[in-house]
């Protein structure tokens, strides 16, 4: 009897699916696509190569791209995931350089130094083409989806809003992840829809990739345990699913996991996890990061209460106002629509339920993580692809002959998506920070010492530059521990602009401000070795000189 009800509810579900399902094809993940979808896909290109050349930017001097382009220089000449800068915090793991890469994980990075080892080339370009066809890559992989969840005509509308999202585009531009990871996801959520073991597997696999690419993948967890235990009709059943997906995306993690645990002893160490004490009270700014712990010393934490205020303070301006403005309201109002309209209609399409379920716990968990880590909306861009898919769900239908309403609210839409998205691209942003330019460059390595670690307010961009090792400024309370550590500092750097690593360090800010004003009040620095037409100097070090300057900052 039991057995038979099961058979009865199995069967329900696949009648009630296979409705939705009627004009889709599966047998790639971009079968969807048909001319329109090439015309799509054309358009992204063309916006990105259009950006790319006529109002491409240079990144700032805080770009993660320097890094990225550092790291994957170093795998590609043979010498690891190592970095050429660290930040000080992270001495407490390993003090001789080249140091451990311990902030970033790997992938990004690889495919980098892969295109360095192929072309013999090291130039920034790379991580931006990469970003770029994983831009272009990234709307089509919505537009395969939207064909399957939804309609071609909506799919197409998913897709321009993907294409005119302003914080991919920048992302692509600047050769950052976003876009790598945004992929990596897009392909695991097409495989979930597959349900088969294999398929699963593949999910998994590629839930691992999107891992290496960016930690944020930890908040996608529980949204899918979510849609396992949904998608199946009984909970064993959901158990069993969940695990083939997480065992595939732990063994494609081992090897990095393995990796930490063998360098520093802790498989999952990210200097990153210590974000959620910057900006405290009693960690203001980034004087956690930027704090010398010896080895033998514990490492720093904040108050919790401290930590529940930052968290509970960001929720208002960062998860709901920030958020609606960078999303587009109209989006979210429509995405809130949907994921009701998806509860609603759980009993005749369970399969869009799971996945409007999925959506919305990971961007509900992302959101909420964001506000007590690193309220960024670059990262929450992330997920909105997805948010978009959903979005639609409540316009279904409005293109049929008679649906007039819906037909109207869908125009409305689009409408405002492209205007909304519009007054962001017309900016053209352009940094105003100065770069070394080459003929600088080789008087910089003919003037300083060629041995011993730089300090620097923008050490990813030296380590980039010069090729030299780099730690970024320490703290002036913390500095004289460098000395028990043995580490040589020869040569400070100060870039042009206003010190922002220094914010909210008190006497120190001004100290370092007044410095780049030829004004030395600080007793440890020499005299100055060298200054940039562009506005960078450079300072010799007296290192014997370090006092305990603990008091000169209260």
């Amino acid at each position: 009897m039991e057995d038979r009800e099961l058979h009865t509810e199995t069967v329900s579900r696949e009648e009630t699916d296979s409705t939705w399902t009627a004009n889709s094809s599966w047998e790639a993940p971009l079968s969807a696509l048909s001319r329109p979808w090439l015309a799509a896909l054309f358009a992204a290109l063309v916006l990105t190569v259009f950006r790319l050349s006529f109002v491409f930017y240079p990144p700032g001097p805080y770009s993660d791209v320097w890094d990225y382009s550092q790291l994957a220089r170093n795998l590609a000449e043979g010498e690891g995931y190592v970095s050429n800068f660290t930040y000080p915090l992270a001495l407490h793991y390993e003090t001789e350089p080249p140091f451990p890469t311990l902030w970033r994980v790997p992938l990004f990075s690889s495919l980098i130094a892969f295109v360095f080892w192929l072309t013999g080339s090291t130039s920034l370009w790379v991580p931006s083409a990469l970003a770029g066809l994983a831009f272009v890559f990234a709307a089509a992989l919505t537009a395969g989806l939207g064909c399957r969840i939804l309609s071609r005509p909506l799919a197409g509308v998913a897709v321009l809003m993907v294409v005119l999202l302003p914080h991919l585009l920048s992302s692509a531009l600047w050769g950052l992840t976003e876009n790598v990871y945004v992929c990596f996801v897009l392909i695991a959520v097409w495989a979930m829809f597959r349900n088969t073991r294999g398929f699963d597997l593949a999910a998994g696999a590629f839930l691992g990739l999107s891992w290496l690419t960016r930690s944020n993948t930890i908040f996608l967890i529980p949204g899918i345990l979510v849609w396992t235990m949904i998608s199946e009709v009984t909970w064993r059943g959901g158990i069993v699913r969940a695990t083939r997906i997480f065992s595939a995306l732990c063994a494609v993690c081992a090897p990095w996991w393995i990796r930490n645990a063998m360098t520093v002893g802790n498989p999952f160490v990210n200097v990153a996890s210590y974000l959620p004490y910057t900006f405290t009270e009693t960690w203001p700014a980034w004087t956690l990061l930027r704090t010398v712990v010896p080895p033998e010393a514990p490492l720093p934490e904040s108050p919790v209460m401290e930590l529940i205020q930052r968290g509970l303070g960001n929720l208002w301006t960062f998860g709901f106002i920030q958020r609606f403005l960078s999303a587009n309201p109209a989006a979210i109002g429509l995405y809130y629509a949907g994921l009701y309209q998806a509860f609603r209609n759980r009993g005749k399409q369970p399969k869009v339920w799971a996945f409007a379920a999925f959506v919305g716990v990971s961007e509900t968990l992302l959101v909420l993580a964001l506000c007590f880590i690193n309220p960024e909306i670059r990262i929450y861009s992330t997920i909105l692809p997805l948010v978009y898919l959903v979005a639609l769900f409540p316009l279904l239908g409005a293109t049929r002959k008679y649906c007039l309403f819906k037909k109207s609210i869908l125009m409305v839409f689009i409408v405002v998506s492209v205007a909304y998205s519009a007054r962001f691209m017309i900016q053209c942003p352009r940094t105003s920070w100065s770069f070394l330019q080459p003929e600088e460059i080789s008087k910089i390595e003919k003037t300083i010492p060629s041995e011993g670690l730089i300090l620097s307010d923008t050490p990813d961009y030296l380590a980039w530059t010069l090729d030299r090792y780099t730690l970024a400024l320490p703290t002036l309370d913390s500095i004289s521990r460098l000395v028990s550590l043995g580490i040589s500092v020869p040569v400070v750097h100060l870039s042009p602009g206003e010190g922002d690593l220094m914010l909210d360090e008190g006497n120190a800010k001004q100290g370092w401000l007044a410095l780049r004003e030829g004004k030395n009040e600080i007793p440890w620095i020499g005299d100055l070795l060298y200054q940039s037409d562009s506005g960078h100097q450079f300072y010799a070090c007296r290192f014997q000189n370090f006092p305990d300057l603990r008091g000169d900052d209260e």
